[in-house]
């Protein structure tokens, strides 16, 4: 259970819940009963304060556990792994190539997660 990053509704994320549902900004004060896994709103009376920016984010319309869903897995690409080609069989990955490549291409290039083949070199874009 965790707050101070205001959403515009609770939502259940990877077994976590952010109760702050922006009661100051004119949302609603929200808590949760447990052991029932039961949540509890009221609105608020008026708005405190303005926020700085829209509640909500910029994709109402995902769900938090879709945007989640959509983050690279360390565990996919760590360690010692081996790659099956037609070409030249099985290639060996070492732990500290792949963590050195996945740095870069996380730094300068498309998401990870994105990337069909990661090249064994690549510049970073200028």
């Amino acid at each position: 259970i965790y707050g101070h990053t205001p959403v515009l509704s609770a939502e259940w994320v990877n077994n976590t819940l952010c109760i702050d549902t922006g009661c100051v900004f004119g949302g609603k004060l929200t808590a949760l009963r447990w052991p029932e896994r039961e949540l509890v709103d009221v609105p608020a009376i008026q708005t405190w304060s303005e926020p700085m920016r829209p509640l909500g984010g910029s994709r109402p319309d995902k769900s938090a556990q879709a945007d989640a869903d959509g983050v690279l897995d360390y565990q996919d690409v760590s360690g010692r792994r081996w790659i099956e080609t037609e070409l030249r069989g099985r290639i060996v990955v070492a732990e500290e190539n792949a963590s050195a490549a996945l740095e870069v291409m996380s730094r300068f290039a498309l998401p990870p997660q994105w990337l069909i083949y990661l090249p064994p070199t690549m510049s970073p874009s200028e």
